[in-house]
């Protein structure tokens, strides 16, 4: 049996040839920064509490993204993700970026890793970017969280 060879194409040459069509910001698109930043004014006191650092626009697909945190005490992990849209286009995903950041006894300074769901997710909806805590912190007075997302809208 003879095997039939197929011409394969990639995103951007999928669209001349018949294929997928890119979106706008898929080729040429420009990368805006959006900053992070929180300064932690008294210890997280609850498992439960959540910082909401700042909020990625509609359409936003993220391509990067930093985070550091100085070492919050001898305790304080926490989930990097969003929060659901207000209009609920768009779910909750409480470790979309990155989960179990372990600032407890060291500082956490995480990059962008393959196969977290939020890297090349296109946000359909306005989303309040957050941490999570899954353990409480007992030193973080004064300390600073600073990072940035990497996004491309057009």
């Amino acid at each position: 049996m003879a095997s039939e060879i197929a011409d394969l194409y990639d995103l951007q040459n999928g669209a001349e040839n018949g294929g997928q069509k890119a979106e706008i910001g898929d080729i040429g698109g420009r990368i805006r920064f959006l900053k992070l930043e929180h300064a932690f004014e008294a210890d997280v006191l609850s498992i439960a509490d959540t910082v909401k650092l700042a909020k990625l626009p509609k359409g936003a697909r993220v391509v990067d993204w930093f985070l550091y945190s100085a070492s919050l005490g001898t305790t304080g992990i926490f989930n990097f993700g969003w929060a659901a849209s207000t209009d609920a286009t768009e779910s909750a995903d409480a470790d979309g970026f990155a989960a179990t950041l372990d600032a407890g006894g060291q500082a956490v300074n995480h990059r962008a890793l393959g196969g977290v769901v939020g890297l090349n997710k296109k946000f359909e909806a306005a989303v309040d970017v957050q941490i999570a805590f899954t353990e409480a912190t007992d030193d973080a007075l004064a300390d600073e969280l600073k990072g940035y997302i990497a996004y491309v809208i057009d």
